[in-house]
């Protein structure tokens, strides 16, 4: 019977699954917050998950990372904005609409936003709905097909954000098993990532086309080719063992989150 593992929704998550169904593994797809619930339920073999939800002992106890292969940017992401009616530093006591979709995007830019302008928009009216939002935060397709036009015209990306504050790398997602099969899942996923990534950077063509296509269907509109391509260059998907342990054990070791 194959493992269950599941993968995020999004075309950040394509170039990790660029190899298509392969014996062993059943592909379940769907949002982060989804995995994380999913997964926190004990429900997936494997999966990807939101890198934040890993401190939850429900996980951190049943489950372990696959170390190495992640969904990670250095700087600019385009994916994970704040856009909002006037600057960050003017939003407290503002109204903030948070998609149900993020599981670490939140709590990072919560972290960081605290860390440099003092307040806490965790605390801030929460909108029901965007219109009536001074500030919205999306994360994945979403966030790159919305268009703020003059409603929003500040946007800060979490990102550029995480890099001028940490000065690090950010891990945004974390591929983790099962403690009990976690030895038989682990190396069938490092072969079949690294599989994936070759196979979507020889044909980047092919990959950029089918993007589009998952693209326009998740979201109803189109993504420019030159958009595309340069979304790819900003997305990382494996780190050294080093780097990644630094990253990893960052956000361990920052309670704040």
């Amino acid at each position: 019977m194959p493992f269950s593992f599941g993968k995020i929704s999004y075309i950040n998550c394509l170039p990790l699954f660029f190899a298509g169904d392969r014996a062993g593994f059943k592909f379940i797809s769907a949002c982060p917050a989804d995995l994380n619930a999913a997964v926190r339920a004990g429900g997936l073999d494997a999966s990807f998950i939101s890198r934040w939800e890993y401190l939850d002992s429900k996980i951190s106890d049943s489950y372990k990372i696959i170390p190495e292969f992640c969904i990670a940017g250095d700087g600019e992401i385009m994916s994970v904005e704040l856009f909002s009616k006037r600057p960050v530093e003017d939003l407290a006591g503002g109204r903030i609409f948070i998609t149900n979709e993020t599981g670490t995007s939140s709590r990072a830019f919560r972290y960081l936003i605290k860390r440099k302008y003092g307040f806490d928009i965790f605390k801030l009216e929460r909108s029901v709905g965007i219109d009536s939002a001074d500030a919205v935060l999306l994360i994945g397709n979403a966030a790159l097909s919305f268009n703020s036009g003059t409603s929003f015209p500040f946007k800060t990306d979490l990102g550029e954000m995480w890099r001028e504050q940490t000065g690090m790398k950010m891990i945004y997602s974390v591929a983790v098993a099962r403690n009990d099969v976690f030895s038989e899942i682990a190396p069938l996923a490092e072969s079949y990532f690294e599989d994936s990534i070759r196979l979507f950077r020889e044909n980047m063509d092919e990959a950029c086309s089918l993007a589009r296509r998952q693209f326009a269907e998740s979201q109803a509109c189109d993504i420019s080719a030159e958009k595309l391509r340069k979304y790819y260059t900003k997305l990382l998907y494996r780190l050294d063992p080093r780097e990644f342990s630094r990253c990893l054990n960052f956000v361990s070791e920052n309670g704040e989150f």
